[in-house]
């Protein structure tokens, strides 16, 4: 929903972005550039970067080298986006009219101190940027709505979830209640969470609440109840049915029918039983590829999480086929860093998503590669440890010629440096009679490590360090190895 940020807010965040994705410097032409903006607009977007940033990052300026960024050890770039959020006029008329639906359009320029032509131009760039959404903006009185109730809540959800994040609370219920409510829900559901689950889950059962007290019902037909045992089922669970009753609402049947279909998961769960195994199946047999692809295995608990928040993922989407974000796509942001450190196996995900979708018609590649590549590597446990192990080490061939005792503590320094990475070996033979070496023992390595050298090293394959290693010869190593260890990703 960029489109309701002004444009100079855009730019800026187009920047940041970029500076982000870029480990290094980047010239001040080049920002222009791609930002079809002038230099000095560049100059002026960075300064206000650098000032209005400076609690989350710090940008470097340099004539010889142009600009980079460093983020702070305990921030991150998602609490950028909030700011940008909570600062924005629109956005924070949005989040306004959740709270007082009873409002009109011209009262709430008075409320934001803004001109009537100003919250007039916000309500016309609401107008045209909600239409993806199907969800509108009433004017007198004030609200979103929708002929889909789920969609508003989901897109009110994504907001304060992206806004506030899990340990801020924009609401005037009792977190505990709420969050408590959500442990119950996924217990009640068998599904697998954790405090992020948790999160998305509070501030949906939250909304849920607030939309449902302002007479805006899931069901447009509030006559229309749950089944009958399903209802057995809410009430005989005394803790939850506790929690609900602390809520202090009217007509708890009502409310109850309103609950289970606001939480998309549990009411597929519940009322779609023969459905919910079809999906599992089908995740399975994703799984079942996915290790054979990757050639590693699968315990049984984390298969049963992964089946549980891919299952979650395709209720989500069935329920609310929508953006799931505002401002930052965290997934699409992770998965950059994912496919650094791990191309191989996002390769082999998104091969065998494209496969999958094929099969089943539904948008595992289009839509959702990167929420799967995403919980695919969270829930797997020790994955990122399987795929490590499963990556050719950098064989390494150590000359010296001060002795064995020497070699041995370069040995003991080399793999305490790159540990699984490497596997080193020792020269066996004399190093004054390189001559005689057997050609084809030494071919096998891929590099040469010598505290000296010698004409019959190949140049490609040999790196000379000091007898003491320095930060340039470490620098020398890393580099080496990080080639073969990185390169041979793609070969496993």
């Amino acid at each position: 929903m960029r489109d309701l940020l002004d444009t100079t807010t855009k730019r800026r965040l187009a920047i940041l972005e970029e500076l982000n994705l870029r480990a290094g410097w980047i010239s001040s032409n080049e920002l222009a550039e791609h930002n079809n903006a002038s230099l000095r607009t560049i100059s002026n977007d960075i300064n206000y970067l650098k000032e209005q940033g400076a609690k989350y990052f710090q940008i470097e300026i340099s004539k010889k080298n142009g600009v980079r960024l460093n983020t702070f050890v305990n921030s991150q770039i998602a609490h950028v986006y909030s700011l940008v959020m909570r600062q924005s006029e629109t956005f924070n008329f949005i989040e306004k009219i959740l709270f007082n639906a009873n409002t009109p359009i011209e009262e709430w320029a008075e409320k934001l101190f803004i001109s009537d032509s100003s919250i007039y131009r916000i309500a016309n760039q609401m107008k045209d940027s909600f239409s993806e959404y199907e969800i509108e903006l009433n004017q007198r009185p004030c609200y979103l709505k929708s002929t889909h109730e789920n969609y508003v809540r989901h897109f009110y959800t994504h907001y304060f979830a992206e806004t506030y994040g899990v340990h801020n609370w924009p609401y005037d219920l009792d977190k505990k209640i709420i969050v408590q409510l959500s442990e119950e829900v996924y217990k009640m559901s068998g599904l697998y969470s954790d405090e992020f689950l948790l999160s998305q889950c509070s501030h949906l059962i939250a909304i849920g609440i607030i939309r449902y007290q302002q007479g805006f019902y899931y069901s447009a037909d509030p006559q229309k109840k749950l089944p009958s045992d399903i209802m057995k089922r809410l009430y005989d669970n005394e803790r939850f049915m506790e929690l609900i009753y602390s809520l202090q609402l009217d007509n708890i049947d009502h409310f109850l029918n309103d609950f289970i279909n606001n939480i998309y998961f549990l009411k597929a769960n519940w009322l779609e039983p023969e459905k919910h195994q079809t999906i599992g199946n089908e995740i399975n047999e994703y799984l079942n590829l996915l290790e054979i692809g990757l050639g590693v295995p699968i315990d049984e608990a984390s298969r049963k999480h992964t089946v549980d928040a891919l299952t979650i993922l395709n209720y989500k989407y069935l329920d609310y086929p929508k953006s799931d974000f505002v401002l930052f796509d965290r997934y699409s942001f992770n998965i950059k860093a994912l496919e650094s450190s791990f191309p191989f196996f996002c390769k082999v995900v998104a091969k065998n998503l494209h496969n999958w979708e094929n099969r089943t018609g539904f948008p595992w590649s289009t839509t959702f590669n990167n929420k799967v590549t995403y919980w695919t590597i969270i829930t797997w446990q020790s994955l990122p440890t399987l795929l490590e192990n499963k990556r050719p080490k950098a064989s390494l061939l150590i000359f010296n010629d001060l002795g064995h005792a020497h070699a041995e503590l370069l040995v003991e320094m080399i793999n305490k440096n790159f540990m699984n990475k490497v596997e080193t070996t020792i020269y066996p033979a004399s190093t004054m009679f390189l001559e005689e070496a057997d050609i084809e023992f030494v071919s096998q390595f891929d590099y040469f490590i010598a505290n000296f050298y010698n004409d019959i090293f190949p140049k490609n394959k040999t790196i000379v360090i000091e007898p003491i290693p320095s930060d340039q010869d470490w620098a020398k190593l890393r580099h080496a190895i990080h080639r073969i260890y990185r390169g041979s990703k793609d070969s496993n």
